[in-house]
């Protein structure tokens, strides 16, 4: 049973997955953050270094447009 959508419980499903197939993985939901990173600023900060890292130049993310961290 989910609560609203179910978003949490596919994200948290998932990220099951990746981990039992010996892949690194880290999760921040509204339930919180799975302590991969420590801190929320940390995550964020990992995140950031994603898109100044690895998104190419021409290259598309999608964001939530309420997300405060990408204002």
């Amino acid at each position: 049973m989910t609560g609203t959508n179910g978003k949490t419980t596919v994200a948290t499903a998932t990220l099951q997955l990746l981990r039992a197939t010996g892949l690194r993985a880290a999760g921040c939901d509204s339930t919180g953050i799975d302590d991969v990173h420590g801190s929320l600023e940390a995550y964020w900060g990992a995140t950031l270094r994603l898109f100044e890292e690895h998104l190419r130049p021409d290259g598309v993310a999608v964001l939530a447009t309420d997300c405060a961290q990408w204002r």
